[in-house]
C-alpha cells in the first residue's frame, strides 16, 4: 500500500496535521515536525478512517530514523544535502 492511498503531500501547506523536513543532511530529512515551514511537506491525512494522525506522525519519523525513506531520497551535487522527492510512491510493507 502507498502513503498517497491515505495521505497528502504539499509544499507550503500551513493548515497540514504535521510537516516533514523535506531537505538537509541524513540526519534530519525526513523527520517530523508540529512548526510550520515553507520548505517541509506538510502532510495532511485524507482517510482518518485508516489512519490516527499522531500515529502517522510518530510512524513517519521513525521511518526517517531507520532510513527507510532513502528509497524515496536523493543527494545532489558534492554537498552532502539530501532531498525527498516523492513520499506518495513509498510503499508500506504489509502482512
Amino acid at each position: 500500500m502507498k502513503l498517497k492511498t491515505f495521505l497528502d503531500f504539499k509544499l507550503n501547506n500551513p493548515e497540514a496535521g504535521f510537516w516533514i523536513i523535506r531537505r538537509g543532511n541524513s540526519e534530519i530529512v525526513g523527520t517530523t515536525t508540529r512548526e510550520f515551514s515553507p520548505d517541509h511537506i506538510g502532510v495532511t491525512i485524507t482517510r482518518p478512517d485508516l489512519v490516527l494522525p499522531d500515529f502517522m506522525f510518530y510512524y513517519m519519523d521513525y521511518l526517517a530514523k531507520v532510513g527507510a525513506l532513502t528509497s524515496v531520497s536523493s543527494g545532489n551535487g558534492t554537498l552532502r544535502q539530501i532531498n525527498i522527492k516523492d513520499l506518495g510512491e513509498f510503499e508500506l510493507m504489509t502482512a
